[in-house]
């Protein structure tokens, strides 16, 4: 249905956010595990389940598991930087971004190039 479809390509385009992001956070040769944060993102939502009790069943790093569950850790700010952007909390993403060390000008192409992907393989 389109609540799933919808959740899906959102989960898509964190995924991939997060993944272009490895690179610039200075997490190159992890983009995988940063991928991986992106698509359990709405785990919870896609499932019916809380959050917690997922993250408890699933084989993933922890620190995967931690910045899920609303942890400040260096994945945490990753996932936190995708939110703002997401959501156009500038403010916040601007404060993020300075504490990740990422130059703010190369985000925008970043999330099309997510979109895009995503859309490519939702359409598939």
């Amino acid at each position: 249905d389109n609540k799933t479809d919808g959740i899906l390509v959102t989960s898509l385009v964190r995924a991939k956010f997060s993944e272009l992001l490895a690179e610039r956070v200075g997490f190159k040769g992890r983009e995988s595990e940063l991928f991986m944060m992106g698509m359990f993102s709405l785990i919870d939502v896609f499932i019916g389940r809380p959050l917690k009790d997922i993250m408890a069943e699933l084989p993933i790093s922890e620190e995967i598991k931690s910045a899920l569950l609303g942890e400040y850790n260096d994945f945490g700010r990753i996932y936190h930087l995708v939110l703002f952007y997401e959501r156009a909390q500038w403010e916040a993403f601007m404060t993020c971004a300075a504490s990740l060390g990422i130059e703010e000008k190369h985000i925008p192409d970043d999330y099309k190039k997510a979109v895009a992907w995503a859309d490519e393989v939702c359409s598939l």
